[in-house]
């Protein structure tokens, strides 16, 4: 036990030296980026198609997240060359495996944990080692993959003053989950609780400093639908917080969750983003785009340090078609954002300066539309593009500035595109205020209608006026709808046969809304929970959200028999999440958002669903925060409210 304090009480003393203000040659920096194997996990399926990784399928095209980790490591790697850590490439170039190269060299002041990734080894295979299939398992399966205990004692014993670990996220596949999260060794609030004599040094406020300047940076990529945080809301957590326990390391003295933080070093592990998010995944095939991610932590580690920053910038685009959503199998995009318009491949960018060609640019074959100019001196440039079959479109402007991303975004029409016949409804209208209020009051229309509409003992819910033709959704005592049609004075009672009650109902319709074209839809209002696997209290393990479309008639141009579009178990993220008290939808049948609501009995919140359409059918499902758009909570079961379609735009609620 002495030797293991007086150990402690050194590395403390290490650290706080270390911590002192350094020139940019002095310091010294180790970077790992995750995982290091080709493996079957390590692949998730792309457009791009190469089918499962395994011993007998080597094949290495495609998304694997250890390729992606190592280049956005050479990414910190290159921008710390150029704020002049001291750095010499022609070391240690013979060797084997993960141990060649100039940054496996300790003697440099970057280091990496490997320079390369390997393959899923398909030799060396011994006879006592079999699976549970009795399939020989190679002895050196994971060929590139590095001893998190081992990748620790370097870190501790060589004299570093800062660790960084890259990898990328994972949810359920095709989710629209996307946001950064960076762990740092200890506790979220940086205390070390009184009854931990053993933690080591206490590094966790300059980590989380540390990791404060990279987020800056780093969230700023206008390509990533982040679905929650911002950029002063930031995701930065002690892992022995975010995953409830912890180990001692006997070797470094150090205690933490990850054993990659198992060292006494300042720093993090950074998740950059969801790779089960796909257009992000198929973006992070085109290793420019890597390179931007580590880049950011570059500049973010700069200014821990106080380390001058380079004098010039980059520029980040995506191409995509003007009109075409994009949602096929391995792409599903969050359809609130341009991530749904179809990406371009083989798109031909040209960087100009005052008229001048500045450098060019073709998109690759990975449906991602990206491009990538490096090393840019600040000022103003234009962007043109050309891509077969689309029209010519007007430069783009952009404006680069140093030691910064700029971020720009090109749509083109293909030329045989043919406008819709509808468009959004309501049309926009000059003037209109960004928020209106609407009386809790009705008009039923009595005067002008031949028949009288008996509502007595019945709650409206809705009221439309489109086109002549004006609808009313009611609830009885027993919540039972009614739906109601008012054409030229004369009361239709819609058909209702194909409405039930779902899964943990609450209402079997509790609202209706009209597409661009005029088609009738609705949902239901229930308690939907994160997996069937919840125990709940009303004995139902797992809700299910009703979207329903009416048919046209078009003898009467009247709604007619009425349908359940698509169904949903989506809970907006939330343990027994109350889902679609109200709806707006925006949009034709064939391509549109069906946006509702979700919160919980308890939750002083509320989330906005977006369900997104193209080809007639569900193809994407987004969630976030209401007050992200209303700048304020709202309170799910005590307000009162209901979704319309702005009249300023198709987008806005």
């Amino acid at each position: 036990m002495k030797k293991l304090m007086f150990t402690a009480l050194a590395l403390a003393i290490g650290v706080m030296s270390a911590s002192a203000a350094k020139t940019a040659e002095e310091l010294r920096i180790y970077i790992n980026p995750g995982h290091g194997s080709w493996t079957p996990d390590d692949r998730p399926a792309t457009l791009v198609g190469h089918g499962a990784y395994s011993r007998t399928n080597t094949d290495t095209l495609s998304f694997f997240e250890s390729n992606t980790n190592l280049r956005k490591g050479f990414g910190v790697l290159e921008k710390l060359r150029e704020y002049g850590l001291k750095y010499n490439a022609s070391l240690n170039q013979t060797g084997d495996r993960w141990r060649i190269g100039a940054a496996r060299d300790m003697s440099n002041n970057i280091v990496m944990s490997h320079v390369k990734c390997g393959p899923y080894n398909v030799d060396n295979g011994t006879a006592n080692q079999l699976t549970s299939e009795g399939k020989v398992v190679p002895a050196n399966l994971y060929y590139y993959n590095r001893n998190l205990s081992e990748i620790a004692a370097e870190v501790e014993f060589n004299n570093f003053d800062m660790f960084i670990s890259i990898h990328s996220n994972a949810a359920t596949e095709g989710t629209n989950t996307n946001y950064p999260l960076f762990l740092y060794r200890g506790w979220d609030n940086c205390t070390v609780p009184s009854n931990i004599t053993d933690f080591g040094s206490d590094t966790q406020a300059a980590s989380k400093e540390m990791a404060s300047k990279c987020w800056t940076y780093h969230y700023a990529n206008e390509h990533q639908p982040w679905t929650y945080y911002s950029l002063t809301n930031m995701n930065l957590r002690g892992d022995i917080s975010f995953y409830g326990s912890s180990s001692l390391n006997s070797t470094t003295g150090a205690r933490s969750y990850l054993g990659v933080l198992h060292h006494n070093v300042p720093g993090f592990l950074v998740e950059g983003y969801f790779h089960t998010y796909q257009p992000s995944r198929h973006r992070a095939m085109n290793y420019d785009t890597d390179y931007m991610e580590g880049y950011a932590y570059a500049r973010g580690i700069a200014d821990y340090f106080g380390l001058t920053k380079e004098s010039t910038g980059d520029i980040y685009g995506i191409v995509r078609d003007s009109h075409e959503i994009f949602s096929v199998t391995s792409y599903s995009p969050n359809t609130a954002s341009l991530d749904k318009y179809k990406p371009l491949n083989g798109a031909n960018i040209t960087l100009k300066k005052d008229g001048a060609t500045v450098a060019t640019y073709v998109t690759d074959n990975y449906y991602n539309g990206a491009f990538v100019f490096k090393g840019v001196q600040p000022g103003n440039y234009t962007i043109e593009v050309t891509c077969a079959n689309y029209k010519e479109t007007t430069p783009i402007n952009v404006t680069v500035k140093a030691a910064a991303t700029s971020y720009a975004n090109v749509q083109l029409e293909n030329v045989n595109y043919v406008p819709p016949l509808y468009v959004n409804y309501p049309d926009p209208v000059e003037g209109y205020a960004s928020e209106f209020n609407v009386e809790n009051s009705y008009s039923l229309f009595g005067p002008y209608i031949s028949t009288p509409l008996d509502l007595s003992g019945k709650t409206v819910r809705r009221q439309i006026y489109r086109d002549g033709v004006a609808y009313i959704l009611a609830l009885d005592s027993s919540n039972e709808p009614y739906i109601y049609a008012i054409k030229d004075g004369t009361v239709t009672e819609l058909d209702k046969t194909g409405i039930a009650m779902p899964s943990n109902g609450i209402l079997k319709l509790s609202d209706i809304a009209l597409t661009a074209e005029g088609v009738l839809v609705g949902c239901s209002y229930g308690k939907n929970h994160y997996s069937e696997s919840i125990a709940t209290g009303d004995g139902v393990s797992q809700g299910v959200f009703n979207a329903y479309k009416w048919t046209q008639d078009e003898v009467t141009g009247l709604p007619g028999t009425v349908s359940v579009w698509f169904t949903s178990t989506f809970s907006g993220n939330y343990n027994r999440g109350l889902i679609g008290n109200t709806m707006a939808y925006s949009g034709t049948l064939e391509e549109g958002n069906f946006v509702t609501t979700c919160g919980t009995a308890t939750a002083q919140g509320m989330r906005i669903i977006n369900f997104g359409i193209a080809d007639g059918a569900l193809v994407s499902t987004t969630r976030a925060n209401a007050s992200t758009f209303f700048n304020r909570d709202v309170t799910a079961v005590n307000d009162d409210y209901e979704l319309n379609v702005s009249p300023n735009d198709k987008t806005y609620y």
